[in-house]
């Protein structure tokens, strides 16, 4: 990759001009992928300045900066109770600790990649994206667009809402990226189950979820009947990791696992 020239903004406002005089300007994130994703960057503009690292709360939000790396997400003590610990769980087995203490928050939703570990449990968390110019999204909506937004993504917001919660990730290895991953979220009587690495970017099975919420007190019946609803919602295919039946599989066992730990029931 070619990098013509190096900004480091000193506010969201200089970051933002550079970034839209240019469509060949790129915001550094981590910066672990750039290389793959550019041949050539006129500009590659760094936030580091901005103040965008910190993870801050208060009585109803997590607020996660953009900057934030996967190892403060690891370590972080208001997210290891958050939901049982499921974005934690998600950052703590992506690549070894130096890439952790790299990678960030931002650049992996903003690079909005297939495999990541990451993107399914924030989907689980119902996690929300403020920007420099645009309306709060949630990432939900970020991920159905079809192109990135030309923005400064600042932080992340999580509601502080009680609850459960269960993430699995699948590979070959502890460290490998996923064959699929997992997570599900049982928080105020509402459910999330989100799938991801099918290969694909992770989604939420929807109709599953709207099953499950019209229920008070899930039975085993009723969780096999969500699970059978989530594999004919989602869908799966092949590549070289796995085939599209063994992720089908896959998916069917650690769903209704999930559900189970999230409800209460043994499995």
């Amino acid at each position: 990759m070619i990098v013509r020239n190096y900004f480091r903004a000193e506010s969201p406002e200089a970051a933002f001009q550079v970034l839209t005089e240019d469509p060949k300007s790129v915001i550094l994130g981590g910066g672990l992928w750039l290389r793959l994703s550019f041949s050539e960057v006129s500009t590659l503009i760094g936030l580091e300045k901005l103040g965008l690292d910190r993870i801050e709360e208060d009585d109803q939000w997590i607020k996660l900066g953009s900057q934030v790396t996967l190892r403060d997400l690891q370590t972080a003590t208001p997210l290891q109770s958050l939901a049982g610990g499921i974005l934690s769980q998600a950052s703590e087995h992506i690549m070894g600790i130096g890439v952790r203490n790299v990678a960030t928050i931002g650049g992996t939703i903003c690079g909005r990649y297939g495999f990541s570990d990451l993107l399914t449990a924030l989907l689980a968390l119902d996690a929300r994206l403020v920007f420099f110019k645009t309306e709060e999204l949630s990432l939900k909506q970020y991920l159905a667009k079809k192109k990135p937004l030309r923005d400064i993504l600042l932080s992340i917001r999580i509601r502080k809402t009680p609850g459960a919660g269960y993430f699995h990730k699948i590979s070959t290895t502890a460290l490998d990226f996923a064959i699929l991953n997992l997570a599900i979220a049982r928080r105020a009587g509402k459910y999330k189950i989100v799938v991801g690495s099918r290969p694909g970017i992770a989604k939420c099975a929807e109709n599953a979820m709207q099953y499950l919420d019209q229920i008070e007190n899930p039975s085993e019946p009723d969780i096999l009947r969500a699970t059978q609803l989530a594999l004919e919602e989602l869908t799966f295919s092949t590549n070289l990791k796995a085939t599209q039946e063994y992720r089908q599989e896959l998916a069917r066992v650690y769903v209704e696992r999930g559900l189970k730990a999230v409800i209460g029931l043994e499995y």
